[in-house]
C-alpha cells in the first residue's frame, strides 16, 4: 500500500501517486478498497452504482500468483451471492442442497455436481422475441424489464412491450441480437434473448433457439395490415415455419405487458381473494392464477414456478405498466406454513 500518498499541506492536501505522475504497483485495487471518502474509484465501476447499493461478496484475487483475499461488490446480480466469505460459505451450500433434492435429481441432467460462478454485468435489462428466417432476424418485440433485477436472487416480474430505449439503443440491441443468432449458427424459427445494457454497451444474457416461455407469450398480438384480424405468437409461429400467408405481420400497435406474479413467501396456498377488483382496473386484459389451491408453492430461489400471470394492453408502456401494478396491488395471497412431513423418496423431513 505505498502507491499513494498525501501530497502538499493542509487544507491543499492531495492524494497523488508515490511516483510522480504515474503508479508503480501490482494494480491490486486495495487503495481503492480502503480510500475513506471514496475519492479513488476503477473505471469500469464509476458511475454505475452507489456504495449503498453494493452487496459485497469474499473472494481471492487472481490478478497475481499471491492470492490475496479481497472483497467484489456486486449489484443486480442474477445468480445467489454473498456479502463475505462466510455468506458465500452458506450461498454454496444452499446451492448444493438444490441440486441434491429429489426434484432436481429427477431430471437426471449432467454436472448436478458443479457450479458456475461469472462475473457480474450491470445495468438496465431488456427481452427481444425474434424470427429468422434464412440467417435474417426479424425483431417481433423489445420488452423492458422495468423491475430492478436485483438479488441475492429474484424473480422476473414485469416485461412491457414497446420498450422506452432511446432508438439508438434499441438499435444496438438489435444488432448485438443478430451478432450473437450468428454467432450460434442458428438461422431458422424463434429466439428468445435477453441483454443488459450498459455505458460499455450491451451484453447477451442468454440467446435460446424458443420463444418466451410459458403463458408470457400471451402478452404479443400480430395485426393484419388492412382487415385488423389478431394472431397470437404461436400462430405467427405456425404460420412462418409451414410457409403461410401471415407469418410478416407486425405486432399490434397497442402497448402490452405481462407480470409474473412473485411468490412472497413459501408455504400452502389457501386463498385467493381480490381478483374481481383486479380485472376491473383499465387496461387490465387477463387474469390467469396458476398455482392450485392447497398446494405447496415454494418462494425463489429454492422454487421456480409463479403463482399467475397478469396481463394488460394500454395506448402507452407506462400505462401498461402502471396497470399491472395496480391489479397486483388488489390481490391478497393467503399462504400457510406447511407442515413438516417425510419426503417419500429421501425418508427426510420436509418442513
Amino acid at each position: 500500500m505505498n502507491a499513494y500518498g498525501i501530497g502538499f499541506r493542509g487544507a491543499h492536501s492531495e492524494i497523488i501517486p508515490n511516483h510522480g505522475d504515474e503508479l508503480e504497483c501490482e494494480e491490486c485495487g486495495m487503495c481503492i478498497d480502503i480510500c475513506p471518502v471514496g475519492a479513488l474509484t476503477s473505471g469500469t465501476y464509476r458511475y454505475k452504482t452507489r456504495p449503498w447499493e453494493l452487496t459485497y461478496t469474499g473472494t481471492v484475487c487472481n490478478h497475481c500468483g499471491d492470492g490475496c483475499k479481497t472483497t467484489l461488490g456486486v449489484r443486480n446480480n442474477v445468480i445467489i451471492r454473498a456479502n463475505n466469505r462466510e455468506e458465500f460459505v452458506a450461498a454454496a451450500e444452499r446451492i448444493r442442497k438444490l441440486l441434491a433434492s429429489p426434484e432436481i435429481l429427477s431430471r437426471r441432467e449432467a454436472n448436478l455436481d458443479q457450479v458456475i460462478v461469472e462475473a457480474y454485468i450491470p445495468g438496465r435489462e431488456v427481452a427481444v422475441e425474434g424470427l429468422l428466417t434464412d440467417g435474417q432476424l426479424r425483431v417481433l418485440a423489445i420488452f423492458d424489464k422495468p423491475d430492478p433485477l436485483e438479488g441475492p436472487y429474484f424473480e422476473e416480474t414485469i416485461y412491457v412491450t414497446p420498450s422506452r430505449l432511446s432508438p439508438s439503443s434499441l438499435r444496438d440491441v438489435e444488432r448485438c441480437a443478430l451478432d450473437a443468432v450468428r454467432a450460434l449458427g442458428l438461422t431458422q424459427g424463434p429466439v428468445h434473448a435477453e441483454f443488459r445494457i450498459n455505458e460499455q454497451g450491451v451484453w447477451p444474457l442468454e440467446v435460446a433457439p424458443r420463444p418466451i416461455g410459458g403463458l408470457c407469450a400471451r402478452a404479443l398480438r400480430f395485426q393484419h395490415p388492412e382487415d385488423g384480424d389478431l394472431v397470437g405468437l404461436e400462430e405467427l409461429l405456425l404460420r412462418h415455419a409451414v410457409d403461410l400467408p401471415g407469418a410478416d405481420w407486425p405486432r399490434e400497435s397497442k402497448a402490452a405487458g405481462v407480470m409474473m406474479i412473485p411468490v412472497p413467501r413459501s408455504g400452502i396456498l389457501e386463498k385467493v381473494d381480490g381478483d374481481d377488483q383486479a380485472r376491473a382496473i383499465a387496461g387490465v386484459s387477463e387474469i390467469q392464477i396458476t398455482a392450485r389451491l392447497h398446494d405447496y408453492i415454494a418462494a425463489w430461489p429454492e422454487g421456480s414456478t409463479y403463482l399467475g400471470f397478469l396481463f394488460s394492453r394500454a395506448e402507452s408502456p407506462e400505462e401498461a405498466e402502471s396497470a399491472l401494478r395496480a391489479a397486483h396491488a388488489k390481490l391478497r395471497f393467503t399462504i400457510a406454513p406447511r407442515l413438516a412431513v417425510e419426503h417419500p423418496a429421501t425418508r427426510g423431513m420436509i418442513t
